[in-house]
């Protein structure tokens, strides 16, 4: 009897430490929701122009890219070898701008922007503690709608992402590392840098293949220039130029 109470009472004491732990990490990833929020709640618009360089096995490929935000609205831009391609969101759908005109896209991005909090979902929580660097961070793990599992690694005393891991299918997995870090709004820091590499373990050989490397360098941010409703309008960015093909010299 008195062993069936002290098991009874040891359940008890762990279900009660469970709580608090669960108490405690929730509470966690709401002060860094709140503190996100606080340091956006003045940024109107955002600018950003990055330079991409990607490549593997000695063919290197370089991007270039435009990223414009404004509330929920979200526009992005790259170039490469002449060809430019826009993506739109007006807060509720996603298009591609084509030749042909506008295309509705049958779903959002895969991959959540790590640098906005109102996108992660619902069953985000803090998974563990892990230093990156010279960061104590919050690991957030979440798993998209699609079935990507995602592991943030985020700055403890800031909103700041540090570390992205998103597997998406078994034996894949994407890793991004951000540094370079820098004030763009008051106390607001974003990262001037980020590496990316996607693995793909191969079998028990050869092991985990690195199919991409990619870094991605910020060029410039600028905040609130007063950006036109016009640029998230899909349909007043009517159809996307077709690119010219150079042409061959002539023989003589």
């Amino acid at each position: 009897m008195f062993r069936r109470f002290a098991l009874i009472g040891s359940c008890c004491l762990l279900a009660a430490i469970v709580a608090v732990a669960v108490a405690a990490e929730d509470t966690a990833l709401r002060d860094l929701r709140v503190r996100w929020e606080a340091a956006t709640k003045a940024i109107q618009d955002m600018t950003i122009e990055q330079e991409m360089k990607s490549g593997q096995a000695g063919q290197d490929m370089t991007m270039q890219i435009k990223l414009q935000r404004k509330g929920v609205k979200f526009r992005s831009e790259s170039q490469i070898q002449g060809t430019t391609t826009v993506t739109i969101s007006d807060g509720t759908d996603y298009w591609m701008v084509t030749p042909a005109g506008p295309q509705k896209l049958p779903m959002a991005p895969q991959q959540p922007d790590p640098t906005n909090w109102q996108n992660l979902p619902e069953n985000a929580h803090i998974a563990g503690r892990e230093t990156v660097g010279d960061r104590a961070c919050h690991i957030v793990e979440f798993e998209a709608p699609h079935g990507t599992t995602t592991r943030m690694w985020v700055d403890q005393e800031s909103p700041t992402p540090v570390k992205v891991e998103s597997k998406t299918s078994p034996g894949i997995t994407t890793t991004i590392l951000f540094s370079d870090f820098r004030k763009v709004y008051q106390d607001y820091e974003m990262p001037f840098k980020c590496e990316m590499s996607i693995n793909t373990k191969t079998n028990s050989v050869r092991g985990v293949l690195d199919v991409l490397q990619a870094t991605i360098t910020t060029k410039s941010i600028k905040v609130n220039s007063g950006l036109d409703d016009k640029l998230f309008d899909a349909k007043a960015a009517g159809p996307a130029a077709v690119p010219t093909m150079p042409t061959a010299p002539k023989q003589n």
